[in-house]
């Protein structure tokens, strides 16, 4: 290979890195600006609301089960639902019985459910929390940890994004400055 092709590649991959370090830079200013607003806080707040209305709701459909010895069908669960105005994020849920329609990361993450399970769904804004019947949990995130990059606080989770993007700029420096005779 020739010098001047060499020295292309090695200019190319140094400039990749330089670029992955600059992300991980602005990554590490978005996680401290985030953890300075709240934003995780919020988020786990907003999760404990609607894990308030799966228990509501899945309260609901256990009732009228009982009751009428039958699942409540999708438009009586929508009409209790209107009923409960404190509880707004009700009025989002939609119930799901055919384990044809349950979603497979729900199974994935709780196994296969029994004949007589439902699922609770609620559509967050940006993806889709469930309520799996058969082992009354959700797939909500309550531990604010979950949310950041390593699992650290804010602040440490930070730190460790700015040490990648300097030992990426470092690589990335080096690999530019590299001699072609050195190589």
């Amino acid at each position: 290979m020739s010098d001047a092709m060499t020295v292309f590649l090695r200019k190319c991959i140094s400039v990749t890195f330089a670029t992955l370090a600059l992300f991980s830079a602005l990554f590490a200013i978005v996680f401290i600006l985030g953890a300075f607003s709240g934003i995780a806080e919020d988020t786990i707040q907003n999760a404990r609301e609607i894990s308030k209305s799966f228990s509501l709701a899945s309260g609901f459909v256990e009732r009228f089960k009982n009751e009428h010895g039958r699942f409540p069908y999708e438009n009586e669960f929508s009409e209790w639902a209107k009923t409960q105005p404190e509880n707004i994020s009700l009025h989002d849920m939609e119930i799901m019985y055919f384990q044809q329609q349950f979603p497979p990361e729900v199974i994935e993450k709780f196994g296969s459910p029994p004949i007589d399970s439902y699922i609770i769904e609620y559509w967050r804004g940006e993806w889709e929390e469930y309520y799996a019947s058969w082992v009354n949990a959700s797939t909500l995130e309550l531990d604010v940890k979950k949310l950041y990059f390593l699992g650290l606080p804010p602040f440490l989770d930070s730190l460790s994004l700015f040490v990648l993007s300097l030992v990426l700029g470092a690589i990335a420096y080096f690999i530019w400055t590299r001699d072609v005779d050195a190589g």
